[in-house]
C-alpha cells in the first residue's frame, strides 16, 4: 500500500493536475467525482468522511490530485484500470493533502471516450487490518470522555438537542463557557488506548461545531489504568479552527506525536480535547465520532 501513498502541498496537486497539455496528447478524456460512498461497519460509528479531493492512479502513473466536482483530464482512451483513492487535509489545513491511508482504494475499469466527461461515484471502506483503538460516538448511557475539573458543573456534559447533534446522532460532547464561567474546560478519555510506536499511521477522526478553537493533544502514561501521578508526557496534537456553526470533519495525524519514546512504556495515551473562552457571551464546543484508529 505504501507505493500508492501520496502526500502533496497545494502547489504540487496543481502541478500534477495541469502537467498533462492536451496539445500533447490530443483530445482527453474526463472523468468527474462530485461524490462518493464510505462503508463501514455499525460497530466502528459513523460513515461519515469529508474527502476533499481525488488522488487518480492508472496501472502505470500516478496522474494527480483533482478536486471534487472538477473534470479530471486524462491521457487515454478505451477500457482503462483506475485506482481511485480519497484525499484529506491534514489538521484542517488545505495546503496539506494526503490520500487517506486508512482507506482502500476504490479500484475501477472505466470506459474512456475523447472529450466525453464520464461521471463516477467511489465508494471507500477502512482497510481491513485497520484497529479501532478508541471509539465514542456518544450514544446510550456509558460514555468514555470525563471533565478533568470535577467540581465544573457547566463546562462538561453530554448535549442532546437538537441543534447542536451531529446529523443523525442522538448526541454529542458539550464543551461550553460563558462570562461567569471562563474555564478553561478540558475533558479527557476516561480509559487510556495502546498505540504502536514503530511508525505505523495512527489518525485521529472527529466531527465538531465551535465558535471557538478546540486544542488536541495526547497523554503518555505507564498503564491503561486511570492514575494521575503519570500525567507529564503532554504531547501536543493541533488544534481545530471554529467551524462558523456548521459540522466539520477533522483528521488528525498522531503517528509522529505517538511514535517517539514515552516517558512511560507501554505506549498507552489518553485523549485530551481543550477550550478556552475566547468570545461573550457564550463559547462552545460540540464534539462527535471520536475515533483512534491504526493500520495495525
Amino acid at each position: 500500500m505504501s507505493k500508492f501513498r501520496f502526500i502533496s502541498y497545494l502547489f504540487l496537486a496543481t502541478l500534477f493536475s495541469c502537467s498533462r497539455s492536451p496539445t500533447k496528447i490530443g483530445t482527453p478524456s474526463y472523468i468527474r467525482i462530485s461524490n462518493y460512498y464510505t462503508k463501514v461497519d455499525t460497530l466502528y460509528g459513523t460513515n461519515n468522511q469529508d474527502f476533499t479531493d481525488m488522488l487518480m492512479l492508472s496501472t502505470t502513473d500516478n496522474l494527480g490530485i483533482f478536486p471534487l466536482g472538477s473534470n479530471a483530464p486524462l491521457p487515454f482512451t478505451g477500457v482503462m484500470q483506475f485506482q481511485i483513492r480519497p484525499v484529506i487535509n491534514i489538521n484542517g489545513l488545505s495546503a496539506l493533502k494526503i490520500d487517506y491511508p486508512m482507506m482502500r482504494s476504490c479500484d475501477t475499469t472505466l470506459p474512456l471516450v475523447p472529450g466525453q466527461v464520464l461521471n463516477v461515484r467511489p465508494v471507500f471502506e477502512y482497510y481491513p487490518n485497520v484497529h479501532f483503538r478508541f471509539l465514542e460516538n456518544f450514544e446510550g448511557h456509558s460514555f468514555l470522555m470525563t471533565n478533568e475539573n470535577p467540581s465544573d458543573t457547566f463546562g462538561f456534559r453530554i448535549d442532546t438537542a437538537v441543534a447542536q447533534k451531529f446529523y443523525g446522532s442522538q448526541a454529542s460532547m458539550l464543551l461550553q463557557m460563558n462570562s461567569a464561567n471562563q474555564g478553561p474546560v478540558q475533558t479527557r478519555s476516561y480509559q487510556a488506548f495502546l498505540s504502536p510506536n514503530n511508525g505505523t499511521p495512527v489518525y485521529l477522526e472527529f466531527n465538531y461545531m465551535s465558535n471557538i478553537s478546540i486544542d488536541v493533544r495526547v497523554v503518555a502514561v505507564s498503564n491503561a489504568t486511570y492514575n494521575a501521578t503519570t500525567y507529564s508526557d503532554i504531547r501536543s496534537i493541533g488544534g481545530a479552527l471554529p467551524s462558523n456553526g456548521v459540522w466539520k470533519k477533522m483528521y488528525m495525524d498522531l503517528t509522529p506525536v505517538v511514535t517517539p519514546p514515552p516517558i512511560y512504556y507501554p505506549s498507552y495515551f489518553f485523549i485530551d480535547f481543550v477550550c478556552y473562552y475566547e468570545s461573550a457571551p457564550y463559547s462552545y464546543a460540540n464534539i462527535d465520532n471520536i475515533k483512534i484508529i491504526s493500520q495495525q
